[in-house]
């Protein structure tokens, strides 16, 4: 009878244990949710782009019609030059 006992006790500390590990994993998950939502909500702040809304204060570029003339092309296109010269915001 003893050892009956004991596994009813070991089933319910290891059930004991599976609750609490659901509930930490339910908190992280909470944690990872609320984070990533800010993290959303940061980047979109940042590039109001995304949003419909256009660039402001861009300069127009002599190289950007032969490249938007190309961009049906399947090749790679490259645009090197100097660093913060709007490369970036030419693709």
């Amino acid at each position: 009878m003893a050892k009956k006992g004991n596994s009813l006790i070991a089933f319910i500390e290891s059930d004991l244990d599976k609750t609490i590990n659901l509930t930490n994993l339910i908190s992280l998950n909470n944690l990872y949710l609320q984070k990533s939502l800010f993290m959303e909500r940061a980047i979109l702040e940042q590039n109001p782009h995304w949003k419909d809304k256009e660039y402001q204060n861009l300069k127009e570029r002599i190289c950007f019609e032969p490249i938007k003339n190309n961009l049906k092309v399947k090749h790679i296109q490259i645009l090197t030059g100097i660093r913060r010269s709007g490369k970036s915001s030419i693709f």
